[in-house]
């Protein structure tokens, strides 16, 4: 007997690391969020006996189906998050053909939904009773858990930033200040605290304080009186001598 476990119909974005934006705060990765989003919709579980099969389709492939290895087809269902197609069973939570590590699927849910302040897209923030969840993206998309992350304390600022306990994030780093007290976020990307300033939660180890310039000729590339930087580092072989980088 197969059971067809159907996909919804509705597409929206969830929390997804914004990894390139221009200079106006746009944000370009969002139409990955809605490729995936569509592809999520034309897919659905079927259960074969005690297997369980993610049946989607893509361009290059057309129709397939995608054993969800480790899932128990005695009880496994799907549900939906925001108009999204997860499945569970009585051990743990499923995306697509993927089980998403460590998440309880009696407590897994939405933690919060945002407006994106940058493209006012809205999206949102899984958890379970333990743990806070994002978005991965590599050679597969899947959810993983945020490390330092509670979901009692975790304080969800924008897109971009969240705090809990000594902890900031920043595009799902996490780090500690050197100085608490002084924390200044100054955009999606950068923050200071009077000792450091940081990128993408990275501390800018070689920047001097005092003449630093963030987003100088972009908004990953800054200088100070004796670097051009890209990101966090030293961005090696460029001349502050030289256009567009000099005064």
């Amino acid at each position: 007997m197969i059971d067809q476990i159907s996909a919804p119909s509705e597409l929206c974005q969830i929390h997804c690391r914004p990894l390139l934006r221009n200079s106006r705060g746009i944000q370009f990765f969002a139409c990955l969020s809605c490729m995936v989003m569509f592809l999520n919709s034309c897919a659905s579980y079927s259960v074969h006996g005690s297997a369980v099969y993610w049946d989607h389709w893509n361009e290059g492939a057309g129709g397939s189906s995608t054993l969800v290895d480790g899932a128990d087809g005695k009880t496994f269902r799907s549900f939906e998050l925001n108009g999204i197609l997860f499945g569970k069973d009585k051990k743990g939570v499923f995306f697509e053909w993927k089980k998403v590590e460590g998440a309880d699927p009696n407590s897994f849910r939405i933690l919060k939904k945002i407006q994106d302040k940058y493209d006012k897209n809205e999206s949102f923030w899984l958890c379970d009773d333990q743990h806070v969840f994002v978005w991965t993206v590599g050679a597969e998309i899947n959810f993983s858990i945020l490390i330092k992350a509670s979901p009692e304390r975790f304080k969800i600022l924008d897109e971009a930033w969240q705090q809990c306990d000594q902890y900031w994030f920043n595009h799902d780093t996490p780090f500690v200040p050197a100085n608490q007290e002084k924390f200044e976020i100054l955009d999606n990307w950068i923050a200071r605290d009077g000792t450091y300033y940081y990128f993408a939660g990275r501390p800018i180890l070689e920047a001097d304080y005092g003449t630093f310039q963030p987003k100088f000729f972009s908004e990953s590339v800054s200088r100070d009186k004796n670097h051009v930087f890209q990101g966090w580092e030293v961005w090696k072989g460029k001349d502050l001598s030289v256009s567009p980088f000099r005064n």
